[in-house]
């Protein structure tokens, strides 16, 4: 991983990579919503609390997207509650089936409701990223696209 990338994920499971300011928003969304930090895992919520949170912060149109890797490549899946709906397989004619087609995918998907959607990748993921993916990605933290 490179420099950039590492000063960014520290500390972090999961690092955004689009729509930065929306996840902002979102988490002030599920304190206002009565979410609550968890007493036993520090810097994590409640899971009670920040169930019925989340439900209230969807109802305000709040959505977000998991960029994963997977055997067959990149896709863009539903975060939290819709986890299993995959919005993008691996690649389509119209884009690169890489992490940048990925990436562009979300960065249109998070542009249709500017505010209220974000992307995010798992900082676990940047672990087996590739030289080339490394590069995109640092080349977005430098630009300072999220």
């Amino acid at each position: 991983m490179s420099d950039a990338l590492e000063s960014l994920a520290a500390g972090k499971a999961f690092l955004c990579v689009a729509g930065d300011a929306a996840r902002l928003e979102y988490k002030a969304a599920l304190v206002r919503h009565g979410a609550l930090p968890s007493s036993r895992v520090p810097g994590c919520w409640d899971s009670d609390s920040l169930s019925a949170a989340q439900c209230r912060t969807r109802d305000e149109g709040f959505g977000d997207v998991e960029l994963v890797r997977s055997i067959y490549g990149w896709s863009v899946r539903d975060g939290g509650f819709g986890h299993s709906i995959l919005r993008r397989a691996t690649g389509t004619r119209d884009e690169p089936s890489g992490l940048e087609g990925a990436l562009k995918f979300a960065d249109r998907w998070v542009s249709e409701r500017s505010g209220r959607r974000y992307a995010w990748i798992r900082v676990s993921a940047l672990k087996e990223l590739t030289s080339e993916e490394r590069g995109l990605l640092a080349v977005r933290a430098a630009m300072g696209v999220w």
